[in-house]
């Protein structure tokens, strides 16, 4: 079995729903809020469909979390498209395969807020034994990561300018 992280890597890569809408509104966000707080760009990505809930922990973490179904505790579903709303009763999988929707949501949150994220853990699954919101913890493993490409390419062009 691959370790947490690697697998997280490779579920990152397979994940759903990276264009589109979804990647629209995070590159909206990334440049309207550029200078904004963290806990403001997290909010407005909260404003947005299908990109759960993200707040910041007190230990300076992203925690977000999402539901299908209705949210009450007996209608709780797996909002990846792949299994069609199932309802976790009814297909038992390995928690680590919530990593793919994990990888979506650390997609379009580093988008938005540019910076690199690493999943730190699911916390939760519609597949645990008692079904509950998925939700997951990410680490904040490179802030600024959008400002420091943009100053790099600002230096290319000021070169290119210049001979």
């Amino acid at each position: 079995m691959l370790n947490f992280d690697v697998l997280a890597e490779v579920m990152f890569h397979r994940a759903c729903c990276k264009s589109g809408f979804r990647l629209e509104n995070s590159k909206k966000i990334a440049k309207e809020f550029i200078g904004k707080t963290l806990k403001e760009k997290l909010e407005a990505l909260g404003q947005q469909k299908w990109m759960g809930h993200p707040h910041l922990t007190e230990n300076g973490e992203i925690y977000t979390e999402h539901c299908a179904g209705s949210g009450s505790s007996d209608n709780i579903k797996c909002s990846c498209w792949r299994f069609d709303g199932c309802v976790p009763q009814k297909g038992k999988m390995p928690i680590n395969y919530c990593l793919c929707c994990a990888g979506h949501f650390r997609f379009h949150y580093q988008k938005a807020l540019g910076i690199k994220l690493r999943v730190k853990k699911i916390v939760s699954s519609a597949f645990d034994s008692n079904p509950q919101y998925c939700s997951f913890l990410f680490e904040i493993i490179e802030k600024n990561k959008m400002v420091k490409i943009g100053k790099l390419k600002n230096n290319i062009k000021s070169r290119k300018t210049s001979t």
